[in-house]
This record gives C-alpha cells, sequence and structure tokens, in this order.
C-alpha cells in the first residue's frame, strides 16, 4: 500500500524520527512536503480559506489541511486505490503491514472510506465492519489513518477553499462526504514531542470561539435539516461506546 507521510521540510528531526521506524518496516513510503500555513500572505490565505478573518482558524491549521489535501490530489492524479497517511509524529506498531492487509482485503473502494488508525473518542458498537472495526461518533486527530480514492476525491471537492480543520472526521461523517471507520483499540499513537505541537497549542487559545464558528458553518452546509434528521433517527439505534485509550 502506498504510505505518504506529511513533514514540513525544515523538521529534518522528525523526518529522522519517522525514519528509524520505517527501516524496520516493509512500507512502500513517500515524505509529502507539508505547506506550513504560518509562512503564507494574507492574499494567499485569502484565497485558499474560507473567511479566514472571522473563522478562527489559525494558520497551522490551514496548512494542515492544505497538506492533507495534498496527498489526496496525488492519490486522484496517480489512480491510487488506497493509502495510508501518516504525519510525523505517528508511532508505528511493529504490526503495521498487517493492519494494512487488512484494510486493504475489505476495502472495495466501492465507497468513500477512512479508517482512522488514531483514536476515536466515541464509536458505534452495533456497526461494526469486521472484527475490531467500528463506524465512528466522534474523534479528531489526523496523525495515521488509511483512505481511498473515492474518499479522497471527496472530500477535495466538499474541503476547498479551506473551512474546516483537517481531521474533522465527524463532520465528515455526519455529512456523508466519507463513511468513517477506526480500529479499536487504536493501533497508532502520536508521539509527545518535548514542545508539544504547535497547531495544538494555537487550537487552544481558539478553541471556543471556533467552536461556535464552525456549529454556525455545520448549519450553512447543504441539505442540513435532512442530514440533523437521519442522524437523529439513527441515533435511536446505535449502541455508544466510549474510548479509553490513548490518541
Amino acid at each position: 500500500m502506498n504510505t505518504f507521510i506529511i513533514n514540513l521540510s525544515e523538521r529534518n528531526d522528525r523526518k529522522k524520527f519517522m525514519l528509524d521506524q520505517l527501516n524496520n518496516l516493509k512500507l512502500d513510503y513517500q515524505f509529502i512536503e507539508a505547506i506550513d500555513g504560518r509562512k503564507l500572505s494574507g492574499d494567499e490565505i485569502n484565497k485558499v480559506a474560507l473567511n479566514f478573518k472571522d473563522s478562527y482558524l489559525t494558520k497551522g491549521e490551514i496548512g494542515c489541511a492544505l497538506s492533507h489535501l495534498k496527498v489526496y490530489k496525488k492519490i486522484i492524479d496517480e489512480k491510487i486505490d488506497i493509502a495510508l497517511i501518516l504525519e510525523d509524529d505517528a508511532i508505528l506498531p511493529s504490526n503495521i503491514e498487517t493492519i494494512i492487509n487488512e484494510i486493504k482485503a475489505i476495502d472495495n473502494n466501492q465507497k468513500p472510506n477512512i479508517y482512522l488508525l488514531s483514536n476515536a473518542k466515541k464509536f458505534i458498537k452495533n456497526e461494526k465492519l469486521s472484527n475490531n472495526i467500528y463506524r465512528i461518533k466522534d474523534a479528531s486527530a489526523a496523525h495515521a489513518y488509511i483512505i481511498n480514492a473515492k474518499a479522497a476525491k471527496n472530500l477535495i471537492s466538499k474541503l476547498y477553499p479551506i473551512r474546516y480543520e483537517a481531521d474533522m472526521w465527524s463532520i465528515f461523517n455526519f455529512f456523508g462526504f466519507a463513511k468513517i471507520y477506526c480500529i479499536h483499540p487504536n493501533p497508532i499513537k502520536a508521539a509527545g514531542h518535548a514542545e508539544f505541537s504547535s497547531l495544538e497549542n494555537e487550537r487552544i487559545h481558539m478553541q471556543k470561539n471556533r467552536n461556535l464558528y464552525r456549529d454556525r458553518l455545520k448549519k450553512k452546509e447543504p441539505y442540513y435539516h435532512l442530514f440533523k434528521l437521519k442522524n437523529s433517527i439513527l441515533k435511536k439505534l446505535q449502541i455508544i461506546s466510549k474510548s479509553n485509550q490513548e490518541y
């Protein structure tokens, strides 16, 4: 399976962190240069992001979203059926190849599917794809997931210009941009780098206002009320389980 690792060009330390792991694994990997949103000019930001001034999105989040869209475009351009996407802080388990092969065997690229290898806060216990793969109810984090071409194509068409963060899986699931699944327990965690994450620091500062804006944004999506009704009906049939795993 094609594996793409998103990495800022100046972060050679994180590239080495990934290479040290990859040297022991048989993965067909390629590093993708991340887009550093902090370096984008005001004009560039206004071009790629929807209503940036009032959105409470950070430049880091915009760069992150653009970086993931860059990989989706590569998947489509190169006619790749399914791919593993990693950020450069992913801690890879020794059985990653087995996990990849299991998901590859399940997915037929007939529907837009995404499989999170990171933690899902909540998953639907009675919507089970296989032994330990469930439909998500609530999830964030984009450091490790598998995406098929149909989902990549959908997200390209739905998420540009940027108005949502790259890891708003619950929203993408709600509106049917893709079917989002998770593996429980999650096999890939993110490293706790000493400097934490500059993106997370920015997020914490803006979180309350961003959440309010995002809720208003959701209500402007086409057919929002129909999706809300559909999800309300489905909720009555779902058995929700909370995860206590780490990201």
